[in-house]
C-alpha cells in the first residue's frame, strides 16, 4: 500500500481538491530522509532504520553510545581482543548445559575450568543470549547468575580453556619407601570445650541432728479480757497493737480506729455534712441514674446574637437544662430565666443546645437591652 494516498480530480476543475493534495504533499515531506537537507531543516530519524541485510558503504567517522556484533556489545570483542594470545592448539572449546531442577537456583560447576573474563563467555538462558553483567564466575569452576532461575529453566554456557587430553589409565603403584624420621612433636592444642554436667548422685546419708538452739522471747499474746460478739482488730501499723471492737448494730455499723460509725442507707437518717457522689446518683428503683454540670458565660453585648458554650456531654443524654441570667433592671441586680421579658423589661433572650454546644441568644431590637452582655448561668441534668 502507498504510504500517500490523493484524491483523484474527477473532470473539470476541483482546487479543493488539488489543494488538499498539495498539503498532504507537502506534509509527507516532512517524514522524508533527505540526502541533501534544506539549511535549517530537521533531517533525523524518529524511528529505527532497517537496511533489510544491505550494507552501509563509505562512512567516514561512527558516533554511537553502544554497538553490538550478532546481540554481543562490541566492547567485549574488544576486552576479549586484548587478552593474552593463547596457542590455538592449547585451547579447546567447551559447552555446558544445565537444567534447573528447582525455583532459586543460582549456581552450578562447570566440569571444565575457565579462569577467563566473563566478557568471553556465551551465555543464552531458555535460548535468549545474556549480558554479561547477568553472570560471574567464583574462582575457575563456579558459575553464577544473578536472576535466581525457575524451575526447568535451561541454561547454556559456551567458553574456551586450555585443552587436556583424555586422562589415561592410572599406573602401577610403585614399592613403598623407608619411613622417615619422625617429626618433632606439635604444640598442644587448645583445651576442648567443658562436656555436659554429668546427672546428680544419689543423696548422702542423714547427719546427726544438731544442738537444740537457745529458747526465743515469748511473743504478745491476745489481749485479755473482751466480750461476745467483739472481734480483734488492728489499731494501727505496730506489731501487736490490737484490740476488741464491738460489731455493728441493726441500725449502725462501726468504722475507724475509734469505733465510729455511719448510719445505714436502709433506713432514715440525717445528714450534716455534704455528700459527694463521684458516678451517677439513682433516686428511686425507676428513675435514671442522673449527673449534673454548671456552665458560665457571658451574653453577646449585641442584641439578636448568638453564643456558644461546649457542653462536653452526650446530648442524646441530657433530660434538662435550664439558664439563669443577670439583669440590669430595676434596684436589684437580678437573676431571669429564658423566653419572657413581660415579668422583667428588656431582658428576652433564648436557650438552645446541639450535640456540641449550649447556645443562649439575644433578643432582637431593645427586647434584651437590660441584660447585654451580661453573666449567665447554665444547669445540665443528664442520664447515664
Amino acid at each position: 500500500m502507498t504510504k500517500l494516498v490523493l484524491d483523484d480530480v474527477a473532470s473539470g476543475y476541483n482546487l479543493t481538491k488539488i489543494n488538499s493534495n498539495f498539503d498532504r504533499i507537502t506534509t509527507e515531506f516532512d517524514k522524508v530522509l533527505y540526502r541533501a537537507n534544506p539549511e535549517g531543516e530537521p533531517n533525523s530519524m524518529s524511528n529505527n532504520l532497517d537496511m533489510n541485510g544491505f550494507d552501509i558503504l563509505n562512512v567516514g567517522e561512527i558516533d554511537a553510545s553502544d554497538m553490538s556484533i550478532d546481540g554481543i556489545p562490541i566492547v567485549d570483542f574488544i576486552n576479549a581482543a586484548l587478552q593474552e594470545p593463547v596457542d590455538p592448539e592449547q585451547v579447546a572449546l567447551r559447552r555446558r548445559t544445565f537444567t534447573a531442577i528447582s525455583d532459586g537456583t543460582t549456581s552450578f560447576t562447570l566440569v571444565h575450568p575457565y579462569n577467563g573474563p566473563v566478557e568471553g563467555m556465551i551465555v543464552t538462558r531458555n535460548g535468549v543470549l545474556q549480558e554479561p553483567s547477568t553472570f560471574s564466575m567464583s574462582g575457575f569452576n563456579t558459575f553464577i547468575i544473578n536472576d535466581p532461575l525457575a524451575i526447568g529453566d535451561i541454561v547454556e554456557v559456551i567458553y574456551f580453556n586450555t585443552a587436556v587430553g583424555i586422562e589415561g589409565p592410572q599406573g602401577p603403584q610403585g614399592e613403598q619407601g623407608e619411613q622417615g624420621i619422625q617429626g618433632p612433636q606439635g604444640i598442644q592444642g587448645d583445651p576442648g570445650p567443658q562436656g555436659q554436667e554429668g546427672s546428680a548422685g544419689p543423696a548422702g546419708p542423714i547427719g546427726p541432728q544438731g544442738i537444740q538452739g537457745i529458747q526465743g522471747e515469748q511473743g504478745e499474746g491476745i489481749p485479755i479480757a473482751g466480750s461476745i460478739d467483739q472481734v480483734l482488730s488492728k489499731i494501727d501499723g505496730t506489731d501487736f497493737n490490737t484490740y476488741w471492737r464491738s460489731l455493728g448494730t441493726a441500725s449502725v455499723s462501726d468504722t475507724g480506729t475509734s469505733g465510729a460509725v455511719v448510719p445505714l442507707l436502709s433506713t432514715a437518717n440525717s445528714w450534716s455534712s455534704k455528700q459527694t457522689f463521684d458516678n451517677y446518683t439513682q433516686i428511686g428503683n425507676i428513675g435514671p441514674a442522673v449527673k449534673t454540670k454548671k456552665l458560665t458565660t457571658t451574653l453577646s453585648v449585641t442584641p439578636d446574637t448568638l453564643v456558644l458554650i461546649a457542653h462536653n456531654v452526650d446530648a442524646t443524654k441530657i433530660i434538662s437544662i435550664n439558664a439563669l441570667c443577670f439583669s440590669t433592671w430595676g434596684a436589684f441586680n437580678n437573676r431571669f430565666p429564658p423566653g419572657d421579658d413581660r415579668a422583667v423589661p428588656a431582658s428576652l433572650y433564648y436557650l438552645s443546645f446541639d450535640a456540641d454546644y449550649v447556645v443562649l441568644t439575644t433578643g432582637n431590637g431593645s427586647t434584651s437591652t437590660n441584660i447585654l452582655g451580661q453573666n449567665a448561668i447554665i444547669w445540665i441534668v443528664y442520664e447515664e
